[in-house]
């Protein structure tokens, strides 16, 4: 029997690099196991192999018959319970004593000791097997679970990309969305004004004779001329007031229709009282009613004062018109003309009225749909005239945008319709 025939054969298997904890401490385990393991195995063999040199020296020699007499256990002999017992020891004092003892071992005995370090060495050998398989499985399920994290990571690396692509694909399409709804407000704009507009072709007899007699309205009651011709500026303001508004409204909504902006009269008016009730507690406006003044844009912040002025006998209202006129120059958009009248005698005469001054100096009733001129006989006190501030129409065309309205109108009429209603 050789010791080559009884040493294991074992392959320690690195440990793999898993991002599991658990799994890395029980390969480490695993590992110290199989190196205690080997330790004790080496110790075994050595120990084994010794007995058996001296085993075939005492058979040579034929010695077994006279230790044969010496009882089992007597002084001064060794038997294999020490000798076992012995095993424990470590270092070069434990190889000395083992070779001293064995020495003394009879036949008997180191036969009894090689027959149990051979179990031994086979028990060893299935204990290594055991943990080497263990080493194994776990390598294996470590390297699995790298593996697994890999495809995890590349998996999320591709949903991210995927993410960042598809918000970036959501972005140009909301862009292009918008592009395209602002497209169809604008057509539907054009083709309201191309339809009023030949409309008002179809109803207007042709020729410049046609208004010869007819161009000039005077009020004697209000001392001033407006002529029946309709500004082209009118015919293009499409959306009809279609609901009771001061004077100063209509050409508030007027002059932001010239600025571009699309709003929704009664949304308009609901919101702007909004905004008073909230910031002036006191003022208790029924919000929906359709009526404004100019100080209740003033107070929301809307337009801004230009000048005023105290119409005197040195300050006529053709010098309140001229400098309205001067202080507009220059602007893409029309002012609003706010004129105060005397009270009349009989207490019929309106306390005022608001009238639009164009860019290029045209005076515009608009609530009447016609030019306005004031002649001598005026019965002005006072006047101001204030700008609109598109900084602030921008915010309220958020909240009171005409295309708002008539989604919701659409929708309105279409549940009614259902219904079998109007």
């Amino acid at each position: 029997m050789s010791a080559d025939d009884t040493e294991p054969a074992v392959n320690i298997i690195e440990p793999v690099e898993s991002a599991e904890g658990s799994a890395r401490d029980e390969e480490l385990t695993v590992q110290d196991k199989l190196r205690d393991t080997r330790k004790k195995n080496e110790r075994l063999r050595m120990t084994k192999t010794l007995a058996e040199q001296v085993y075939e020296l005492k058979k040579r020699s034929g010695a077994h018959a006279s230790e044969s007499a010496v009882p089992n256990g007597a002084p001064g002999v060794v038997t294999s319970s020490d000798a076992a017992r012995e095993l424990a020891l470590s270092g070069s004092a434990r190889e000395h004593l083992l070779e001293s003892q064995i020495e003394q071992l009879s036949i008997q005995d180191l036969s009894n000791i090689i027959a149990s370090l051979m179990v031994l060495c086979e028990k060893q050998q299935e204990d290594m097997t055991t943990l080497k398989a263990q080493n194994n499985e776990i390598s294996t399920v470590s390297r699995t679970r790298q593996t697994e994290n890999d495809n995890l990571n590349t998996v999320n690396r591709t949903l991210k990309t995927d993410n960042e692509n598809l918000r970036i694909d959501n972005k140009k399409l909301q862009d292009e969305n918008e592009q395209l709804y602002q497209s169809g407000i604008n057509l539907a704009f054009e083709n309201i004004s191309w339809f009023i507009e030949n409309e008002n072709l179809k109803e207007k007899p042709q020729g410049d004779e046609v208004y010869a007699n007819d161009n000039e309205n005077r009020s004697a009651e209000d001392g001033e001329t407006s002529t029946q011709v309709e500004p082209p500026e009118l015919v293009r303001f499409s959306i009809a007031l279609n609901c009771p508004v001061s004077c100063g409204y209509s050409v508030v909504f007027f002059i932001l229709y010239m600025m571009g902006f699309r709003l929704c009269i009664r949304r308009f008016i609901a919101e702007v009282q909004c905004a008073l009730n909230n910031k002036f507690r006191e003022a208790k406006l029924e919000v929906g009613k359709c009526s404004l003044s100019l100080t209740e844009f003033l107070k929301v912040g809307l337009i801004d004062e230009m000048f005023a002025r105290s119409i005197t006998d040195e300050y006529k209202i053709g010098d309140a018109l001229r400098e309205a006129k001067e202080r507009i120059q220059g602007q893409l958009h029309p002012a609003a003309f706010m004129i105060e009248y005397e009270e009349g005698p009989d207490g019929r005469k309106p306390i005022g009225h608001c009238v639009a001054v164009m860019p290029d100096g045209k005076v515009i009733d608009v609530e009447e749909g016609k030019y306005w001129e004031a002649n001598s006989e005026s019965r002005i006190s006072y006047i101001y005239v204030v700008n609109v501030k598109e900084s602030e129409v921008i915010e309220w065309q958020h909240k009171c945008a005409l295309q708002k309205c008539e989604a919701e109108c659409t929708k309105e009429k279409t549940k009614h319709d259902d219904r079998g209603e109007y």
